[in-house]
């Protein structure tokens, strides 16, 4: 019924009194005071009743239900005006407000929108405060699938927001008129996934996801389009500078169907709980019912069933009315659906992301992670039910096992033997291996003369000490010719890497994965020689001896297929590179799972690889990714955080955000030079990317020292004609560039196209680069002779290789065009414009 506002007062009103009473005396208070209205007592009676449960904790007065408040708020009715906004009719109302169907009223435009604004009597200060956090949550979310907000303000002291208006149907009602398939109906889910990821990658659970929150429209193609709404009773999970709020663990505001149990419990909400309403959500979507049954229940029955009913199976929900959609649903989906519904939340899955990755999985016939665990974790919840009989059953049990280990023991023993000799072998592998790793710089305590002095030693005793054992041999010499690679001394790891693929080669049979990854550990060191096209034939060789023997070795493959990625990122052949990481990442999410070290290694490159391609949102994306999920795999001060600080610093620079770009660089550089023994490769590379960020902020005479120190290092570590030294030194000469240093840029480029052209042969585009870059240095000079033909190779370059990069062509061509004129020669300017 509705509630006009004397009415409301008076509940009010009575409600505060009762509070202040003693609860024996509360109940005589409250019949006394209305012993003439049988309903007013039966509504404050609820209110008092809400209170004492944990979810409201003091808030039950902000949250009435439509049974005690459905009246208007502030007496708005159709064609008042609010702010600029006239008021047509209300669409909606939720926990905190109504909403309107209004149009703009003050004839700057016409448009329909729709209107929230806080109820009538609701306006207690913790109420008011949630819903400024509506209007924040919303202005900060800027998605397709998020209704947009477009203004706000205070209306008769009562908040109000203004958002786009969609005229859609709820999720589930539009595919009940469309008729949609499973798979349409799947595809129509994923788009939901897609906002919500969206909604927690900006640290922010909705709360209240349900099919009325869940609209479609059509897009112009006239494709379905989901469009989410209603974040009034979101969380955010960490302040901001914009509004710094702490929500309260017990402020919870949502509808029983859909909510968690952790929600209906009063306890601490997390993206876990915005799972179990997705999984809510698909359940409704695919069967018609709600997994746990609320019709004809009281609130107190929803809450109890929430928290200890287990759900049917989707498959079972509609067995009696569609055998065959029955079928369809059994195995996987009811596998995903029931993951996402598991009553703990750390046994759903962990993000949004992997459901969906669920889901794609399902549809490509490929295994479903969440079967994988299905055994043991309906095992888990079968124990924590009858732990007394089954500890009856284990003692019975262990007296069977025990006549059954007497009976194998003898005919064990001699298989026994055996092992023993292989695990021996193994022991001085391992013992041998632990020694020769602390060489390592990620681990290496001690300083780079030690550890070349320990791998020098264990590199002249494995003849002598593993003669006999030619696979433990191999072995510790890809793990010591791996630590001399990293402390830079390549030549040494070279000779070692190939005296293990000789004796793979040598052994009879041959030993076909030892070869695969010795090859693999090749291309790796001959990209730090930056002969990346060699570096690409070793990882090809090496996938191809995997497929040829039919090698069950999906660890491996995955590293091939990342080398081979990043070599051909090198080589600048970008499109292939984006395949071969995508496929090493599906491969290790695999093998490892979603969240390990070695797909965040791939998601870095993968980010790379974007940041080439000047898709720098998508690279920043993946890159803040991948350093969230790093600082939780090693914490805030390990080298593999120092790599994503690094990288997302370029993608950073490549939308000219300087000051983050610098911010990340130096946090970077902090690091590295924190760890004892770390590559000073990485530590020059770091620098000079520094260097050229503030360059390119206009700081030119802070950039030419640190630009400086680049060189220093890479000379002294990597000898004169390594490749990273002709980076750090094509960057410095970009520097005086710029700087107009002309005189100075043209030695330091001039060096280092001699590096490259060592290092990569005439045809590649960072010789084309580097050559423009000489050709332009000489001609401010006015040497219009000798730079002629420097321009012209650093375009023909481009033109042989067919690199249609801004960096190379685009930049080559301006460069000769703008060369021409200057020299006076319109007519070749002309020439090479229009090519």
């Amino acid at each position: 019924m509705a509630i006009d506002a004397n009415h409301w007062d008076l509940m009010q009103s009575l409600y505060l009194q009762a509070l202040d009473i003693e609860l024996p005396s509360r109940d005589t208070f409250l019949k006394e005071a209305t012993k003439d209205n049988h309903t007013l007592y039966l509504q404050v009676r609820a209110l008092l009743e809400a209170e004492t449960h944990p979810m409201f904790k003091g808030l039950a007065v902000d949250i009435l239900s439509d049974d005690t408040m459905t009246g208007n708020p502030a007496g708005v009715k159709s064609g008042d005006q609010i702010d600029r906004y006239k008021v047509l009719d209300k669409i909606g109302e939720g926990g905190m407000g109504f909403v309107y169907r209004a149009e703009r009223a003050d004839g700057a435009y016409s448009q329909t929108v729709a209107l929230k604004l806080v109820k009538y009597g609701a306006s207690s200060a913790s109420l008011i405060r949630r819903f400024e956090v509506e209007r924040q949550i919303l202005a900060e979310l800027q998605h397709p699938g998020i209704a947009n907000l477009m203004d706000g303000g205070v209306h008769a002291d009562r908040p109000f927001l203004v958002m786009e208006y969609i005229d859609g149907l709820p999720i589930t009602e539009y595919c009940t008129q469309h008729k949609l398939t499973l798979g349409q109906r799947l595809s129509l889910f994923e788009q939901v996934c897609d906002v919500v990821s969206y909604a927690h990658q900006n640290l922010i659970v909705h709360r209240d996801l349900k099919p009325s929150n869940i609209l479609v429209t059509e897009n112009a193609g006239g494709k379905p389009q989901v469009k989410l709404l209603d974040f009034g009773i979101a969380q955010l999970l960490e302040p901001n500078d914009l509004l710094a709020i702490q929500t309260q663990t017990g402020t919870n505001l949502f509808t029983p169907a859909y909510a968690s149990p952790e929600q209906v419990a009063g306890k601490r909400i997390s993206t876990a709980a915005d799972i179990y309403g997705l999984g809510v959500v698909l359940y409704e979507l695919l069967t018609g019912a709600l997994p746990i049954p609320m019709q004809g229940r009281s609130f107190v029955e929803m809450v109890q069933a929430i928290l200890s009913e287990e759900p049917a199976a989707p498959s079972d929900a509609v067995k009696h009315t569609d055998g065959s959609f029955s079928a369809r649903l059994a195995g996987d989906l009811d596998a995903i659906i029931l993951k996402a519904l598991r009553k703990e939340p750390e046994s759903r899955y962990v993000t949004v992301l992997e459901m969906v990755d669920d889901l794609r999985r399902h549809k490509e016939n490929l295994p479903v992670k969440a079967r994988q665990d299905q055994t043991g974790y309906r095992l888990r919840k079968f124990i924590q039910r009858h732990q007394r009989g089954i500890w009856t059953a284990v003692a019975t049990f262990m007296v069977i096992a025990a006549v059954i280990v007497l009976a194998f023991a003898r005919v064990l023993a001699e298989r026994d033997i055996a092992q023993q000799e292989t695990a021996k072998a193994e022991e001085v592998g391992s013992f041998l291996q632990s020694i020769f790793a602390i060489a390592s710089p990620t681990t290496s305590t001690g300083d780079e003369v030690t550890a070349r002095e320990l791998l020098d030693r264990g590199a002249a005793r494995i003849d002598e000490e593993l003669a006999n054992q030619p696979t433990v041999s191999a072995e510790m010499a890809l793990v010591i010719g791996d630590a001399y690679k990293n402390l830079g001394q390549y030549a040494a790891a070279d000779s070692l890497f190939n005296w293990v693929l000789e004796l793979h080669e040598g052994l009879n049979p041959q030993q076909p994965f030892g070869i695969a990854k010795t090859l693999h550990a090749l291309g790796l060191l001959k990209e730090r020689f930056g002969a990346f096209e060699d570096a690409t034939a070793l990882h090809k060789e090496a996938i191809g001896i995997i497929e040829m023997n039919n090698l069950e070795a999906p660890a491996l493959m995955a590293d091939l297929l990342h080398g081979l990625g990043h070599s051909e990122m090198r080589n600048r052949r970008l499109e292939e590179a984006e395949r071969y990481l995508e496929q090493s990442i599906a491969l290790k999410k695999l093998h490892y799972g979603e969240i390990h070290e070695q797909v965040t290694y791939s998601l870095n490159v993968l980010g790379d690889i974007y940041q080439h391609q000047e898709r720098y949102d998508e690279s920043i994306d993946v890159h803040f990714e991948t350093l969230a999920q790093r600082r939780v795999l090693h914490g805030n001060t390990h080298i593999y955080v120092s790599s994503s600080l690094h990288n997302l610093a370029l993608a950073l620079r490549g939308v000219k955000r300087y000051a983050e770009a610098e911010q990340y660089f130096r946090e970077s550089l902090a690091i590295q030079q924190r760890i004892p023994g770390s590559e000073q490769a990485d530590i020059a590379n770091t620098m000079g990317a520094l260097a050229s960020v503030l360059r390119m902020d206009g700081r030119f005479e802070e950039a030419e020292p640190v630009h400086q120190d680049a060189i220093r290092i890479a000379r002294a570590t990597m000898g004169d004609s390594n490749h990273r030294l002709g980076v750090e030194l094509a960057r410095y000469g970009f520097s005086l560039y710029s700087a107009g240093l002309f005189e100075k840029a043209e030695p330091v480029a001039l060096e280092s196209l001699e590096i490259y052209r060592e290092n990569h042969g005439a045809e590649h585009t960072l010789v084309a680069q580097v050559a423009t870059l000489v050709g332009q240095s000489i001609w401010k000079q006015s040497r219009y002779e000798d730079a002629e033909p420097m321009l012209l190779s650093g375009f023909q370059t481009c033109e042989i290789i067919n690199d249609q990069r801004s960096v190379c062509m685009g930049v080559a061509r301006e460069a000769l065009v703008d060369f021409y004129r200057d020299w006076g020669k319109p007519e070749l300017a002309k020439e090479y414009q229009d090519k």
